[in-house]
């Protein structure tokens, strides 16, 4: 069945998690992902599908993710924003010993 995916999310504060429902809607009907755990020996072949998201899909967890406050490690906002401070104050430096006027 083709159709659009919806991922939704909500805190689950009780249990410190943040559950995720992947659905997807065709028409009338309506489809629900859902993730079994299975026992896997490392040495073996993955058993079943891979769970398997369209770019735009993956683009859409990845932003629903980020606006949860999620982030990659050691890439935070207030990291970005000194970094963007930084090279500000670098250019002014650099403008000013050229003697040109920043653009």
């Amino acid at each position: 069945m083709a159709g659009r995916t919806i991922i939704e999310s909500e805190d689950n504060l009780r249990r410190q998690t943040l559950d995720l429902y992947i659905s997807r809607k065709s028409g009338a009907s309506k489809e629900f992902a859902t993730l079994e755990w299975v026992p896997w020996a490392e040495a073996t072949e993955a058993p079943g599908e891979p769970l398997r998201l369209e770019r735009e899909d993956a683009q859409s967890l990845f932003n629903l993710l980020w606006s949860r406050g999620y982030r990659p490690p050691g890439n935070s906002v207030t990291e970005y924003q000194a970094q963007a401070k930084h090279l500000e104050d670098m250019r002014a430096l650099a403008f000013g010993k050229l003697g040109v006027t920043k653009p």
